[in-house]
């Protein structure tokens, strides 16, 4: 081991970053400046403006967990400076989340944020930073995935060998395994899709399809996960380009905007099962391990990653090659078992807990605010009885429903869905006459009870006809579009906010069982969608890899990154087009 010459005393040493001494002070007392005007900024905007008595409790706990990371870190100054960021960053972030704007500025305010954090936690440690991703390098973890790997090296291979066979499907599974080991993996493949079925899974791929979850479970069986996602990108790209308004088939999963904030737990759980099992089998399969760490994006922890050796992993055989690269999304397919195992006893339990379903809320441009109250009980829908609120999973809501609330002893019979305005297109004649959050009740006198109502009325006429629309603002002379249409974006939302009414003597305890079938509810799915979208051919998944390892012997490497390069390309256009809505404003 070589020692470092020591610096001349007639020589100045270089602070880090290519700074002199000066320099850096100068540096660090500018950031310190800056650090302390934008949290007094933000402490200003939560204390100084409107905001409820929650977010200004929350803040003097972020306040004092500041406090305690800066006594207790030797370099306080350089702690209060990193906090300080992370502190702003996370009052800002949630002012955006809860700013009454539209959902698409909501999350490129947000996602700007984040960024921002990024880019400044890296200026000030030097932490390696993506587009404001962090990658906090550690080696923590390395002994659990040494110990895991030391005692079950068989069930390591074995589960990864299945799930290669996941991952392609059983004709591919025949080929590889031979016929006695493919008929264990075709016969746990069965039962694997069997649960999806049962849990509605293959049912919201499918989509416009009818009765297309059996195709799905056949694809899936055929072509393995690869299959699945792609034909359920293909459809809901397909349902995207010839059904209008039809919702965005992918979305970005950011906590507290785009998914809950209990979503949070499931993306740490996803992040940890996946790249804890790559590092498993790293070390069983005899891989280097150079790093492992957390992943944040600004603030948010979203994910964690190991770093084998690159030039190792191209060396070693095609079968541990396979068994390093599919062992994330066969540990996120077995802990969506153990996360819907845990969730199927609550789901039994909670139901009987509930008194009924009742309104929390009425929105403000509901027709019926003022009519229905808060605390209005829903006793029938479509003429059946409801008990709480998955039975409204079981009605038709897409052709809205006919409701009965129970209020004051007396009897309210409505429609539980109202046509709501959600954008108007710029260049039609119904921009700034129709508003978003416009409630459509009627149209040229004819009740609007579904979105294909409005669609029946507006193609009897002409382009330049007008129709009167009723809303809950009053009525509004609006004309027809050159193309023909009024140009808005529609959907069904209901007249009041609903959720199950506890028994009484059981609130608290029903508050805690919902609280955590939520977190497990979103574990459970996210792990497995996280597990397939893995396993797509993208160009920065493993499937994407994986499809290069298995075309090398058979094409060679120029030819295998040729056609694994053009898998990934027609991967992207299908993600394009189910982000098309989007990028008109409509997703």
């Amino acid at each position: 081991m070589k020692r470092k010459t020591p610096a001349k005393p007639n020589q100045k040493a270089a602070a880090p970053g290519g700074l002199n001494n000066h320099g850096g002070q100068s540096q660090t007392l500018f950031h310190t400046v800056f650090a302390v005007a934008v949290q007094v900024a933000c402490l200003l905007a939560v204390f100084l403006t409107p905001t409820s008595n929650e977010a200004r409790m929350a803040t003097m706990g972020l306040l004092v967990v500041q406090a305690a990371l800066v006594m207790l870190n030797k370099d306080r100054r350089h702690a209060f400076i990193v906090s300080s960021i992370f502190f702003s960053s996370i009052i800002l972030f949630f002012y955006i989340v809860y700013a009454p704007i539209d959902l698409t500025a909501r999350i490129l305010a947000a996602i700007a944020v984040l960024v921002l954090t990024g880019f400044a936690v890296h200026k000030v440690t030097g932490i390696e930073s993506f587009y404001g991703f962090l990658m906090v390098r550690s080696l923590a973890g390395f002994d659990l995935m040494q110990a895991v790997a030391h005692h079950h090296p068989r069930f390591s291979r074995e589960a990864t060998d299945f799930g290669a066979s996941m991952t392609f499907g059983i004709p591919w599974a025949l080929r590889t395994y031979g016929l006695q080991k493919s008929m264990g993996h075709a016969f746990a493949l069965v039962l694997l899709l069997g649960v999806f079925l049962q849990a509605n899974l293959l049912t919201s791929l499918s989509g416009v399809l009818q009765n297309g979850e059996w195709l799905f479970a056949a694809v899936g069986l055929l072509t393995g996960f690869i299959g699945l996602g792609v034909l359920g990108m293909a459809v809901h790209a397909f349902t995207i380009l010839t059904v209008p308004n039809t919702p965005a088939g992918v979305k970005l999963l950011i906590p507290f905007v785009t998914v809950p904030g209990e979503a949070l737990f499931a993306i740490a759980v996803i992040a940890i099962v996946h790249e804890v099992a790559h590092g498993v089998l790293c070390y069983v399969e005899k891989l280097k391990l150079k790093s492992s760490g957390v992943l944040l994006f600004g603030f948010l922890p979203v994910g964690a990653f190991v770093e084998p050796d690159e030039e190792k992993l191209d060396q070693i055989s095609l079968e541990k090659k396979r068994r390093i690269l599919v062992a994330g999304s066969t540990s996120n397919t077995l802990f969506f078992l153990v996360f819907l195992a845990l969730s199927l006893p609550l789901m039994a339990v909670i139901p009987g807990m509930v008194a009924g379903v009742q309104v929390e809320s009425v929105p403000g441009n509901s027709s019926l605010y003022g009519v229905l109250q808060a605390g209005a009980v829903l006793a029938m829908l479509d003429g059946k009885t409801v008990n709480n609120t998955r039975d409204l999973f079981s009605a038709n809501l897409s052709n809205n429903a006919r409701a009965v609330f129970l209020q004051g002893g007396q009897r309210l019979e409505t429609d539980l869905m109202e046509v709501v305005v959600q954008a108007v297109d710029q260049g039609h004649p119904a921009f700034g006459v129709l508003q978003p959050e416009d409630r459509v009740l009627s149209i040229d006198g004819r009740k609007v009870r579904v979105p294909s109502d409005i669609g029946q009325v507006v193609s009897s006429k002409s382009p330049g006809d007008t129709v009167a629309i009723q809303t809950q603002n009053g009525m509004k002379t609006v004309a027809i579009g050159p193309d023909g249409k009024l140009g808005i974006q529609i959907a069904l939302s209901s007249v009041g906010v609903l959720n199950n009414q506890p028994k009484a003597g059981s609130e608290q305890l029903y508050g805690v069982l919902s609280f955590v079938l939520v977190i497990f509810t979103w574990t459970f799915l996210l792990n497995i969608l996280i597990g397939i979208v893995n396993l797509l051919p993208l160009f920065i998944t493993d499937g994407q890899k994986m499809i290069y390892y298995e075309l090398v012997p058979r094409f060679g490497k120029d030819r295998a990154a040729q056609l694994s390069t053009a898998a990934g390309l027609l991967m992207l256009a299908l993600v394009l087009l189910n982000a098309l809505p989007y990028f008109l404003g409509k997703g």
